[in-house]
């Protein structure tokens, strides 16, 4: 029994054996065929244009940028000498540079009740403010009555005017103080303004019912203008006289004037003015 099996068994491994051979001789060039094609399909796939290597996708990690903090550099000191920079400043300003500025100032009396200043400057871009002052009677007692802000834009020569509220009927003096930015200042020339006066309109017989004769005195030669008006301030009557310098007596026309009240006032060629009330019967 052994000795029969055995002869069997080493039959049958005889058979696979010689059929795994002649498999594997017919099947082997073929394989090899088949490998050496696969191998040129996939060198022929690389070197194509488009068979680019597919890059990898970017996760939320790649996103994040790590923050740099830049080192913090000390301060620099530095050291300001404010006048050797003034002193350069002067030196190459074309405006500070320029000559001094001039102030002259003029006054005249508009009525009883106001003055006209004006004034003149030149080389004013240094100019910041003027301040008026005025002083009663004499140079000795100056007192600020207003204030004018100089021009934002200053040129080679400037004019001013500005009224000031002056009822005095004696002489009144006025001058300018120029303030400059550089907190200098300079006076003006002194002006004088003369009063007016006061009283010396006289009219006669007042009261009257006829002819009216009236008395008045003026600083200069000219025409003086005489206006009448009603008790309810309008012009009733406007005549014109011809006055010389000192006293003066005219005929005051009245012969439109009905009884009642009136006030006539007469305008001098030196633009001073006199009043007095008229009474018609």
């Amino acid at each position: 029994m052994p000795a029969f099996y055995f002869t069997l068994t080493s039959k049958t491994f005889q058979m696979k054996t010689l059929k795994q051979l002649a498999l594997l001789a017919l099947f082997f060039p073929a394989a090899c065929l088949h490998a050496q094609q696969a191998k040129q399909t996939a060198k022929a796939v690389r070197d194509l244009p488009f068979a680019q290597s597919i890059p990898r996708l970017r996760q939320a990690s790649d996103l994040i940028e790590r923050a740099t903090i830049p080192a913090i550099k000390k301060p620099v000191v530095v050291h300001l000498d404010l006048a050797a920079e003034i002193k350069t400043i002067k030196d190459e300003c074309p405006y500070l540079l320029a000559q001094q500025p001039t102030l002259q100032l003029s006054g005249e009396r508009t009525d009883n009740r106001s003055v006209n200043l004006e004034w003149e400057t030149t080389n004013g871009w240094n100019n910041y403010s003027f301040l008026l002052e005025r002083s009663l009677d004499d140079t000795l007692h100056f007192e600020t009555v207003n204030s004018v802000w100089a021009k934002p834009v200053a040129g080679i020569k400037d004019w001013y005017r500005q009224p000031d509220e002056n009822a005095y009927n004696k002489i009144s003096y006025y001058r300018v103080q120029l303030q400059l930015r550089d907190g200098n200042w300079l006076y003006s020339n002194i002006a004088p303004v003369k009063g007016y006066a006061t009283g010396l309109l006289k009219l006669y017989p007042n009261p009257g019912s006829g002819p009216v004769v009236m008395t008045l005195y003026s600083e200069k030669e000219g025409d003086a203008v005489v206006k009448t008006f009603d008790a309810a301030g309008k012009l009733a009557v406007q005549q014109t006289e011809a006055v010389v310098a000192g006293f003066n007596t005219r005929e005051l026309n009245v012969s439109r004037l009905a009884g009642g009240f009136y006030t006539v006032k007469v305008f001098l060629p030196d633009k001073t003015e006199q009043s007095a009330r008229l009474v018609r019967q």
